[in-house]
């Protein structure tokens, strides 16, 4: 039998031309634009004040290439905000998303999509996805070249955030905004039991409308007049008590907290006047959008 590679051939497809004022113009990467179509910019960022740029090249009719840039606002909600943009007839020859403003960003708070649309009034059909992914400071995104990314990739905003403590009878806790959603890797906190009552068991919970979905509980208990680091961390084979006054709890992997859910921190039967101090979770955050 024939080696079946000895049959294959290679085809090469040109890119067609557009004539222009200078003659030929090459443009592999054109996406021609009648007087009906538009690029609409969606940006979204966790806390609604992120601005994004979009900058490009389109390539009219008569043949002159014209620069543009434009500012489109965010938003924190699941729609986001739009930004139409008409460039009027001719081809569209490159894109790029960038942050706007000289604000350091990092990567998982602002993200951006950019289609191309037919419809300049009412509703419109998308032609094409341009570009979609996050953006963040000193970074592009750019058309023709970088992939498209869905919300749920990649790594992530991983910050080190404080919770509300010190107040005594108020346990720690944080909401996920309206579009975000975190993966939470470690909590800690210090906890001290006043009073003698009864004994103390604590636990972190996700927490929603007052109800707990789920407890994850550390495997020591607190009596009255203790203090305890109490400590929480995803990936761990199981909890371990390092002493009797520093305890670490293996969370699940991933540990989920959805928009508008709360993860707090609770005693466990303890009293009004336990204190919370030195509250802090590790947190990977994500936009919760479509």
């Amino acid at each position: 039998m024939a080696d079946p590679t000895t049959r294959a051939t290679e085809k090469v497809f040109l890119a067609s031309a557009t004539a222009g004022a200078g003659g030929a113009i090459a443009a592999p990467f054109q996406f021609l634009m009648t007087g009906e179509d538009r690029l609409l910019v969606t940006a979204w960022s966790d806390d609604g004040t992120i601005d994004l740029a979009v900058h490009g090249r389109f390539l009219k009719r008569s043949g002159e290439i014209q620069p543009f840039v434009y500012v489109c606002r965010s938003a924190a909600t699941v729609a986001g905000r739009n930004t139409p943009i008409d460039l009027g007839e001719g081809y569209l020859l490159n894109l790029a998303l960038a942050i706007d403003g000289s604000a350091a960003i990092p990567w998982g708070r602002a993200y951006g999509r950019v289609n191309v649309v037919r419809g300049t009034q009412g509703p419109s059909i998308v032609l094409g996805s341009m570009i979609a992914g996050y953006v963040a400071s000193g970074t592009l995104l750019a058309w023709p070249g970088s992939p498209i990314q869905y919300p749920w990739e990649g790594a992530g905003f991983l910050e080190w955030q404080s919770m509300p403590d010190n107040v005594a009878g108020l346990a720690p806790q944080a909401t996920a905004g309206a579009i975000q959603r975190w993966q939470i890797i470690a909590v800690r906190t210090t906890l001290q039991a006043i009073g003698t009552f009864s004994t103390r068991k604590p636990f972190v919970a996700v927490r929603q409308a007052g109800f707990d979905f789920l407890r994850v509980y550390l495997p020591a208990f607190l009596v009255g007049g203790q203090t305890m680091l109490c400590q929480w961390s995803a990936g761990m084979g199981g909890a371990e008590a390092v002493s009797d006054t520093d305890v670490l709890g293996a969370l699940p992997d991933p540990f989920w907290i959805l928009p508008t859910q709360t993860v707090i921190v609770i005693a466990g039967q303890g009293l009004a006047s336990d204190v919370f101090s030195d509250s802090r979770y590790l947190r990977r955050q994500y936009l919760s959008i479509p």
